[in-house]
């Protein structure tokens, strides 16, 4: 189920700016990508495979995103096996269905960004942790020193989940057998080590950030929107609806639970998965909003991707406490169709419509007289150039801080007849009453999904 929802609309959008942006440093050669990512903020992880998937597989729609389905899937399997292994067959069998056909983690799975991979090696990280504190495996040392490594190398957030685990290590310590607390440590410790390479870097990104980022000061109003934005890509009413009623659940048949038993901790008892499924949920969140209220602002809703997974754990696991029959599979069957409600609302939701407004510039242009101007910066050019079937036609990228005086200097050299005008989210009128000077007419305006184009004849 999960992978024909993902699959059947893998297509359905345009690729929109960050896909595209994640396109262009992909196909960089590698000394290329390395440069570019030194000012960038991602670690570089995600753009090698998407370096090396493109070789393989083309860069057609389909094929640069498939490598996010395949992670998603993946994050299927791991949700089961972790929930079977730590919790129950019943919650394993729940989360995975529940993860299946979330709106949210099909977008990602949709999406060629990192967040599907962030979100796959997570669970990944979190199921061989607690694999090595229970069993005894050298291969799970491995594997785990391997998906931890990947995970703090695809997305900063991912140091938010080595550190619930560390501070899980050290409520806990004294329950831990002390080999294999020793292993862990020394496990995380290796992490750490191998990522000294990017290190260097990173403290260069996180100086940058702090001098000035694109991402504003969060409010409380923000961690509204991230629960909203677990439910689905549209922020909508129903959204925060089933965010309340997902989190009374849970504080309910969690607090029933445990008044029910007594609350005796025994080593990698349930109770501790409980506390650790708690610091997995909130660290993700809680820590880069707070850093992002005190000092820089790094908090963004998606990139809590991760927190998600343990809140889809804990709510499919106090579904499971249901112990008569007849009201578990009624309320899971409802708690689907909720879920299967918001899918609606995804499949309304459009990302900037580069392949439409393209396709529109494609049929009308004269490539031999018109020129495409494409505002803010170059990468919306790529876009363009990505989608755009017939070669030859003059495209110019506009910086924010344009200079009219060039561009009047550009017109005149070039005798420009046409000018297609695209400009992403809003309008632009004061490079309208510009080209207006420069003695071109407005002769029609056409407006996409957040993509406004304008066209502009001379006089």
């Amino acid at each position: 189920m999960g992978f024909v929802l993902r699959y059947s609309t893998l297509s359905y959008r345009s690729l929109w700016f960050d896909e595209g942006i994640s396109i262009k440093i992909a196909q960089l050669p590698i000394p290329g990508l390395l440069k570019f990512l030194y000012s960038d903020v991602h670690p570089p992880l995600y753009f090698y495979l998407l370096h090396y998937w493109i070789k393989l597989f083309g860069s057609s729609e389909a094929a640069v995103r498939f490598m996010s389905l395949l992670f998603g899937e993946l994050l299927i399997v791991y949700i089961y096996l972790f929930c079977k292994k730590f919790l129950n067959g019943k919650t394993a069998v729940i989360a995975s269905l529940l993860i299946s056909i979330s709106a949210f983690m099909i977008k990602y799975s949709q999406e060629t960004r990192s967040y599907s991979l962030l979100a796959f090696l997570t669970i990944a990280s979190m199921y061989y942790f607690l694999t090595i504190l229970r069993d005894k495996n050298r291969l799970n040392n491995f594997l785990y020193v391997v998906t931890s490594l990947a995970l703090i190398y695809t997305h900063v957030y991912g140091f938010f989940i080595i550190a619930a685990q560390i501070l899980f290590l050290i409520i806990y310590y004294k329950d831990i057998e002390k080999n294999r607390l020793s292993i862990t440590v020394m496990n995380i410790v290796i992490v750490f080590v191998l990522f000294i390479p990017w290190s260097l870097v990173l403290l260069n990104q996180i100086s940058t950030v702090s001098n000035g980022f694109w991402i504003e000061r969060p409010g409380l109003s923000d961690l509204l929107d991230t629960l909203k934005t677990f439910n689905g890509p549209v922020k909508n009413d129903f959204s925060l609806i089933l965010s309340a009623i997902i989190f009374l659940f849970i504080g309910i048949i969690t607090a029933f639970y445990l008044i029910k038993r007594s609350i005796r901790i025994k080593y990698l008892h349930r109770e501790k998965i409980y506390i650790l499924l708690i610091f997995w949920f909130l660290f993700p969140i809680f820590i880069p909003y707070i850093i992002s209220v005190v000092k820089t602002p790094i908090f963004y809703p998606k990139y809590c991707i991760s927190g998600y997974l343990a809140l889809i754990i804990l709510f499919s696991n106090s579904l499971s406490k249901i112990k008569i029959n007849y009201l578990l599979y009624p309320t899971v069957l409802a708690f689907v169709i909720l879920f299967s409600i918001n899918i609606k609302y995804f499949n309304e939701d459009r990302t900037e419509e580069w392949r439409e407004a393209t396709a529109y510039i494609a049929q009308n242009i004269n490539i031999s007289t018109d020129e495409v101007l494409i505002y803010p910066d170059d990468c919306k050019t790529f876009l363009f150039d990505y989608y755009f079937p017939r070669r030859g036609a003059m495209v110019k990228g506009i910086k924010t801080e344009f200079a009219p005086y060039r561009l009047a200097a550009h017109f005149a050299l070039r005798q420009v007849k046409t000018v297609w005008f695209l400009y992403r989210y809003d309008d632009y009128e004061n490079f309208n009453a510009y080209l207006a000077k420069l003695n071109y007419k407005f002769v029609d305006k056409k407006s996409f999904q957040f993509i406004t184009l304008y066209k502009f004849e001379k006089k």
